[in-house]
């Protein structure tokens, strides 16, 4: 399992699409789980599972549906 706390914060759009590439591709490759935390909304069409946080507690679980590729997603 890898943790990513905020693996985007930082970065500009076009770098912070391609590490996001390179989790997904790590996911894919090696069947890797990866739990992402972010405060851009953006970067949940990636994910199987995605839980809301509010004030340390889960407020919403949801399933995607869709999984979107980094590509395709729309920066936040």
């Amino acid at each position: 399992m890898l943790f990513c706390d905020e693996p985007t914060g930082a970065l500009d759009e076009e770098m912070g699409k391609k590490v996001l590439s390179i989790l997904q591709n790590v996911n894919k490759e090696f069947g890797t789980t990866i739990l992402i935390i972010t405060h851009n909304p953006a970067i949940s069409a990636l994910g199987n599972q995605v839980i809301h946080m509010n004030s340390g507690r889960i407020a919403k679980e949801e399933n995607n549906q869709v999984i979107l590729n980094t590509e395709d997603i729309k920066w936040a």
